[in-house]
């Protein structure tokens, strides 16, 4: 895609925290077209929430990633949406 002259930005987004890796940023910095917008799957800070509600990374893994993100990009805008209450079990 970044070689497609028509594209002119490529933004990622709802992106899960373990795909975030030193590898995986380094890779991205090399191409021009990609926005220093990240738009990451956070729902919860509370890893026993994310465990009920089946997400596949932990908060920690979350805070990881962003701190990989701030690391490579000077300029990253991070963005996640966070659902603030859990329905009840019965």
């Amino acid at each position: 895609m970044n070689k497609i002259e028509k594209i002119e930005r490529i933004r990622l987004g709802s992106l899960e925290p373990k795909l975030i890796t030193k590898e995986f940023v380094t890779r991205l910095r090399k191409l021009e077209k990609v926005c220093h917008h990240f738009h990451l799957s956070l729902q919860s800070g509370c890893t026993s929430v994310l465990q009920r509600m089946n997400r596949r990374y932990t908060a920690e893994e979350f805070r990881e990633a962003v701190r990989i993100l701030r690391e490579n990009f000077e300029d990253v805008i991070l963005t996640a949406d966070v659902i603030v209450r859990l329905p009840r079990r019965n």
